[in-house]
């Protein structure tokens, strides 16, 4: 549920946040889709592994032109005559150097009247036409990956794709709040630890005979 998951990257976020976006990508954003739209079929695959942590779960939205603003996504599933394929790049991937099973948010072409709408799409990273790109250089959070993703005509198994594409919006806002939540689980985490060390501090720094705590503030 989401309460434990808030509070295991709470408490993690103490430490090291690194770790505590690792996992706190992993249990939200990267699988919460699978948990709430896949097929029983995708769900018997890949929830235990996800759970044990053999698998890590990523999840791809932002690309190089679109961030926020999903409306301009240029990530495509497309129907051909031999299924569906998966073409686009996704940047800024967090676990993307990790990750065992890749959620990807892309746009859904339906060749009958060109309509579009957005599609989750579950894709392994070891898949053909899948590449990892290389880590991010970042001025912190260094042991979490962040990764671009390219997608080359991967193929896409019809119960990858989950839930609805009609309805791929509306579950897209329901793992991002997934997302959010556990991202603010983890500042709190980082807060409290901050707020620990600070009163520790004061209570044990002497600085004219007294402890920084009791000196009187002008």
């Amino acid at each position: 549920g989401l309460s434990p998951a808030c509070a295991v990257v709470s408490t993690l976020a103490g430490f090291d946040r690194s770790v505590a976006v690792t996992v706190g990508l992993h249990l939200g954003l990267g699988s919460r889709g699978l948990i709430a739209y896949g097929s029983p079929q995708i769900k018997e695959r890949l929830l235990p592994q996800l759970a044990t942590g053999q698998r890590i779960a990523a999840f791809c939205a932002t690309e190089p032109g679109a961030g926020s603003d999903l409306t301009v996504l240029q990530t495509r599933l497309r129907e051909g005559s031999g299924g569906l394929s998966l073409t686009g790049q996704k940047a800024y991937v967090t676990n993307g150097g990790l990750a065992g099973v890749l959620t990807v948010v892309a746009q859904s072409e339906r060749p009958a009247d060109g309509q579009r709408s957005l599609a989750l799409v579950v894709v392994d990273p070891k898949a053909a036409g899948v590449t990892v790109g290389p880590e991010e250089k970042k001025l912190g959070l260094r042991a979490s990956s962040t990764t671009p993703l390219f997608f080359d005509g991967v193929e896409v198994a019809p119960d990858a794709v989950l839930g609805l594409p009609s309805q791929g919006s509306a579950q897209l806002a329901h793992i991002l709040c997934w997302g959010r939540l556990l991202m603010s689980a983890g500042c709190v985490g980082t807060a409290r630890r901050a707020l620990e060390l600070a009163l520790q501090h004061t209570a044990e720094r002497r600085q004219f005979g007294r402890p920084l705590a009791a000196q009187a503030v002008v």
